[in-house]
């Protein structure tokens, strides 16, 4: 969980970055610094689908791919569709919009995985001499 946090956190401070110097030789870094951040979650985000859903691992990556799939859809829709009228600019915004409505997905999922964790530890008795 904390790995994709701080995809989601790096993505989001690339997106910034870029809406500062979008059209500059320091736009082609930050540029990189979101390409990292936007690979970097993949995998452990797999990893912690198939611990949540060990019984049905193919099914979880399934729908992960799925989603996945349906992003990049809607995000190449809803940028196709900014870009005649508005232009570039409003990209980067549109795309942190969306990224905070994950953020806050994997914030509740993260916060209900570690509520579920405690609730299932076993208490240990106390004992008093």
């Amino acid at each position: 969980g904390r790995t994709v946090s701080v995809a989601v956190l790096g993505l989001a401070l690339g997106f910034a970055l870029l809406l500062v110097a979008p059209h500059s030789a320091p736009g082609v870094v930050f540029f990189a610094f979101w390409a990292f951040f936007s690979q970097m979650y993949q995998a452990p985000q797999q990893a912690r689908l198939v611990e949540l859903v060990p019984l049905q691992p193919g099914l979880i990556l399934a729908m992960n791919a799925a989603a996945l799939y349906l992003g990049m859809s809607l995000g190449s829709f809803i940028g196709s569709s900014l870009l005649p009228d508005l232009g570039a600019g409003p990209i980067p915004w549109a795309a942190l919009g969306v990224l905070v409505l994950a953020g806050l997905a994997h914030l509740s999922s993260v916060r209900q995985v570690a509520a579920a964790a405690t609730a299932e530890r076993p208490v240990t008795p106390v004992h008093t001499s």
